[in-house]
């Protein structure tokens, strides 16, 4: 049925629940005109009689004195129209009457849309060949007086001398009144295709120059009628052409029919799913037909599926279990929903999605199946891609929380480890055990910052750089890292696109990634970095169905080591996995690289085989090209004085960190007060207003840092404000704030804190 057809094509819905009438219009409006819905029996016959719809789809079980049936029942006594049944459950009793209406359908709730369109698409169809073949049977029933076909009988001469009942309809003339006139006076023959008059219709009839060619009849300017004609010679008894019999068929409706289902054959060829209809011969469906899209997906031609038994497309495994359910269809004749796999011309499995319609006759007997499938091969994998992603981001922020809690003890043991090696000769043996504390926190403090970029809590700002640049910096310091055993290649193309990123970040990411190479190279080999533009589909296939369309800079990492086999691939970047030695691994590399790219809009994919090696693929999103566009060199350590004797409070409840830095200050000259809360500090130390130094955490419980700074500044308007922030946290003091101050985010070095301290001083 065509789309317009579709769209004039009036559907009555009878559906008592909202929500099922609410789904049923959304579905059918957009290709049908849909009537306003009734709700009970009673007032689906009312409006059957007011809007003379051209389907109706009635719920059974709907309230009032009569259900669904009966209603159609009433309705099918003064029209005939297909009836589609809707049914969430109904007794043996009630389908029986049901049968009695010869619907053309049902429809199990809950159901699809694909399922109510195709149901009332089929409905539809066939409602108009059930007319078209009444029309055809009546015309064959009677003799040639009540032919509907248009019969004339003339004599050689072209002058009738008979017209049938329908003959004289056509022509609006009587027979008596017809005959001994020449034919060609009655109407006017026209050629189909260009509506050019022909010129002798008589000898076009009799001569029979066109058998099978359709003429239009003109019998006037508005009735226009496409024909068919047959004819036969009348011969006497020795032989000679008394006259002629001349049969004119209407098939106008006919032509309209086939054109429809041209258009019908069209859509189906059209549809991207494959579609395969079926019989039902003992139980073994043989195919009947098949869409192109099948053989897209499939690989198998028309010809070669075509009266081949289904079972030969079902993957071994879900194959007794898919049969089972299409044997039911025998007894329960409803449409259902399944996943199988299907077997590929080349032999390959994929999983499917099914949906299997019934086809019954007027008589409730199974003929025909329509299936439709799809490969869902990848929206499995963007499901799985899915939950890899909902799994990394709780894991994510579980380690966001440990790393929050673990930054503010590695504050107190790196400042008590920078303490005690002050107060240490460089020479003695707690000087260096001190050091090896303070190193420790080092490495500590990298593990934060590997933990905060997984949880992507890190509070680091992207700028526009250079890829190229950023890994011709660090290739000395790979090449280190990798050890003598390992070459490193690096290949880089002209003109590569900036993106948009932080270059630590971007040294995390082929760092992790070149010593995740070295590691699979125990005895040596080579590590190759390429870095190259890319865009999705020009020249290879997209790594991602999600892959967004644009510009992109790939950035390959590829070694000749081990190798993984494919159950690994399927946890390299899980949080905490690892498969080295207790000891030479945290698990936390390729997660934290996971993170890096993921936080970009980024992509990646990961090719190994086992013995043949590994190659990570990074796509990050490119941007326009700047000219001169440099990474930012990192400010020289200051080497100002750090003693001074102002007068500081600290804010902070964490008491050991409290502790620590006070001691420090102390340390270096200054006179330190403290105070877990805001409110503990207002009360105690607003006056006098003699505070020079204002130190306060960010993280404070129920506490505004801006507003407690202005607090103390209305007191004390020579007062400055150091503000101390976690790893994680996006604080940053406004612009226009009536105090000086400044950011330090934990943990941090003594020197640059003490160092802080004193430019905020003066």
């Amino acid at each position: 049925m065509n789309p317009e057809t579709a769209m004039e094509a009036r559907i009555l819905i009878t559906e008592d629940d909202a929500n099922s009438a609410f789904v049923l219009r959304n579905i059918l409006q957009k290709s049908y005109s849909v009537l306003p819905i009734s709700t009970t029996g009673e007032d689906a016959v009312q409006k059957a009689k007011e809007y003379c719809p051209d389907i109706l789809l009635m719920d059974i079980n709907i309230p009032g004195s009569i259900d669904g049936v009966e209603a159609a029942s009433r309705i099918l006594e003064f029209m005939d129209i297909p009836v589609i049944y809707l049914t969430g459950y109904s007794d043996d009793e009630t389908i029986n009457r049901a049968k009695q209406t010869a619907p053309f359908g049902f429809i199990l709730k809950p159901f699809s849309p694909k399922e109510v369109i195709i149901t009332a698409e089929m409905a539809l169809y066939k409602a108009q060949s059930d007319r078209q073949i009444k029309a055809t049977k009546n015309k064959l029933e009677s003799t040639l007086g009540s032919l509907r076909d248009v019969v004339v009988s003339i004599d050689v001469e072209g002058r009738v001398n008979y017209l049938n009942p329908a003959a004289e309809q056509h022509l609006s003339i009587k027979s008596i009144q017809a005959e001994g006139r020449l034919l060609g006076t009655l109407f006017d023959l026209r050629n189909a295709e260009n509506d050019n008059p022909i010129d002798n219709p008589i000898a076009f009839l009799i001569k029979n120059e066109n058998p099978g060619i359709p003429f239009v009849s003109l019998c006037s300017q508005q009735d226009r009628y496409l024909m068919k004609a047959q004819t036969s010679a009348c011969v006497d008894a020795n032989g000679k052409i008394e006259g002629y019999v001349i049969v004119l068929r209407d098939v106008t409706q006919q032509y309209e029919a086939e054109k429809n289902n041209h258009m019908m054959a069209t859509a189906l060829e059209s549809i991207d799913d494959a579609v395969l209809i079926t019989d039902v011969s003992k139980g073994e469906y043989h195919i009947l037909y098949v869409n192109k899209g099948f053989e897209k997906i499939t690989g198998y031609s028309k010809k070669h599926a075509t009266n081949k038994v289904l079972s030969f497309l079902i993957g071994s495994k879900n194959k007794w279990v898919l049969q089972q359910e299409l044997d039911s269809l025998f007894t329960k004749k409803q449409p259902f929903v399944t996943e199988t796999e299907v077997t590929r011309h080349d032999g390959k499995e994929f999983l499917s999605n099914w949906s299997v319609a019934p086809i019954v006759d007027h008589f409730g007997k199974l003929t025909n199946l329509v299936i439709i499938f799809k490969d869902i091969t990848e929206l499995r994998t963007m499901e799985e891609n899915l939950r890899q992603s909902q799994k990394i981001e709780a894991i994510g922020r579980l380690a966001g929380g440990i790393a929050h809690d673990f930054n503010n003890l590695l504050s107190v043991i790196n400042s008590y480890a920078d303490l005690l090696k002050l107060s240490l000769p460089q020479d003695s043996s707690h000087y260096k055990q001190a050091n090896s504390i303070r190193e420790a926190g080092k490495r500590g403090a990298s593990l934060v910052s590997q933990l905060m970029t997984f949880s992507r809590r890190d509070s680091a700002e992207p700028k526009i750089i250079d890829v190229t640049k950023v890994a011709l910096e660090i290739k000395e310091m790979l090449t280190r890292i990798i050890g003598e055993k390992v070459r490193l290649e690096a290949n880089f193309d002209h003109d590569i696109l900036p993106i948009k990123a932080e270059p630590m970040q971007i040294e995390q990411v082929l760092v992790n990634l070149c010593v995740n190479a070295r590691d699979a190279m125990p005895n040596g080999g080579t590590i190759q970095i390429n870095i190259s533009n890319f865009i999705p589909g020009e020249h290879t296939p997209s790594p991602s169905p999600c892959m967004l369309p644009g510009n992109y800079v790939l950035l390959s990492v590829q070694d000749a080591g081990t190798g993984m086999d494919s159950n690994t691939l399927k946890h390299i970047f899980d949080p905490f996995f690892t498969t080295k030695e207790i000891g030479k691994g945290t698990g936390l590399g390729l997660s934290t690289v996971y993170g890096i790219v993921k936080q970009y809009g980024g992509y990646i994919d990961v090719w190994s085989e086992v013995g043949q090696g590994s190659k990570f693929n990074i796509y990050l999103p490119a941007e326009k090209p700047l000219a001169g566009s440099q990474i930012p060199l990192s400010l020289q350590a200051s080497t100002a004085p750090t003693r001074g004797t102002e007068k500081i409070l600290i804010i902070q409840d964490d008491e050991t960190v409290t502790d620590c830095v006070s001691g420090l200050l102390s340390l270096h000259g200054y006179i330190v007060n403290s105070a877990i809360t805001s409110q503990e500090a207002i009360q105690r130390f607003i006056n006098p207003p003699n505070i020079k130094l204002l130190v306060i955490d960010t993280e404070l419980p129920a506490t505004n840092p801006i507003d407690l700074a202005s607090h103390f500044h209305q007191a004390n308007p020579n007062l400055t404000v150091l503000f101390i922030k976690n790893f994680s946290s996006t604080f940053s003091p406004p612009p226009n704030t009536p105090f000086k101050s400044t950011t330090l985010q934990k943990p941090f070095p003594l020197n640059h804190f003490l160092q802080t301290v004193k430019g905020l001083l003066g």
